[in-house]
């Protein structure tokens, strides 16, 4: 995935994700930038893996839309992930 440049969006809606699978595929995001697009909705991700996926954020600027609709995110962390969203990146919660 890291390597890909033909890759543009990344749908993993409804997959059922472990915090774990989640985390390997932050941290693997961390590094790719050729993804603009990734849909994570209806998913249950634990707090250790939305604390990777704001690191990742940090790092990568390619992202530019991050679907996150129905995935019981606490106030918290709908709050973190606001403030990473500006004019070149959406994230929808």
């Amino acid at each position: 995935m890291i390597n890909s440049t033909n890759l543009k969006t990344l749908k993993l809606v409804k997959n059922n994700l472990s915090s774990r699978a989640a985390i390997e595929i932050f941290r693997a995001l961390q590094e790719n930038m050729t993804i603009t697009s990734l849909h994570l909705s209806e998913n249950e991700l634990g707090q250790d893996a939305l604390d990777e996926l704001i690191e990742m954020l940090n790092i990568n600027i390619t992202l530019r839309d991050i679907y996150m609709l129905e995935t019981k995110i606490t106030t918290e962390y709908k709050t973190k992930l606001a403030g990473l969203s500006n004019r070149f990146r959406k994230i929808y919660t």
